[in-house]
């Protein structure tokens, strides 16, 4: 299977990933909230444990938009590449070191639990500020359709809010990962290569 249909499966990849991630979000207001030890809390703590199988297909999909432009946006968009990967590897790293490794620890207190929730916080700032960064280098590579690029250099920031953000943010992401997926009439141009 050569590069160019690993970027196009991989454009699937995004949309499923934004999807999940919104459907995540939805669900999370519908699933309530109890301390550790309840019948509530082991539901809120099901549901939890869910979300990284909604990042990290998000995760794969910042690596498919990346091979698909990473001749045409230098270092801006290199930089943002990087730096949502981190965010969301931050908050991967948070859900699962407060809902898998320390569960029942309590709320309210300096421990593993607290600091995770800290660090998944951190992912969301830095994968938002990544967003936007990675959102205008998208714009001015010109690989990818004009219109979805600059909604997700727009809305990209709105990554910031946990259980709300992914909702805005997987609209443009999905139509980017389509933009790959489809390939008709998406790219503007095709990156130029130096021999």
């Amino acid at each position: 299977m050569g590069s160019s249909n690993l970027i196009r499966w991989g454009g699937l990849v995004v949309m499923v990933g934004s999807v999940l991630w919104a459907l995540w979000t939805v669900g999370f207001n519908f699933v309530g909230y109890g301390e550790p030890g309840t019948p509530a809390y082991e539901r809120y703590e099901a549901y939890n444990r869910l979300l990284p199988l909604a990042l990290l297909p998000v995760m794969v999909g910042f690596l498919a938009l990346h091979a698909a432009q990473r001749s045409s946006y230098g270092w801006s968009g290199r930089a943002g590449f990087v730096t949502a990967l981190l965010g969301l590897a931050l908050a991967l790293a948070g859900s699962v070191g407060e809902f898998w490794l320390f569960t029942m620890q309590p709320y309210g207190e300096p421990n593993g639990r607290n600091a995770s929730w800290a660090i998944y916080l951190l992912g969301h700032l830095v994968l938002a500020m990544g967003s936007v960064l990675f959102g205008i280098a998208t714009v001015r590579a010109k690989v990818l359709a004009r219109k979805a690029a600059m909604t997700f250099a727009v809305l990209g920031g709105f990554a910031i809010v946990p259980f709300f953000g992914a909702l805005i943010f997987a609209i443009p992401f999905a139509w980017l990962g389509y933009a790959l997926w489809s390939g008709k009439g998406e790219r503007v141009r095709q990156p130029q290569r130096v021999s």
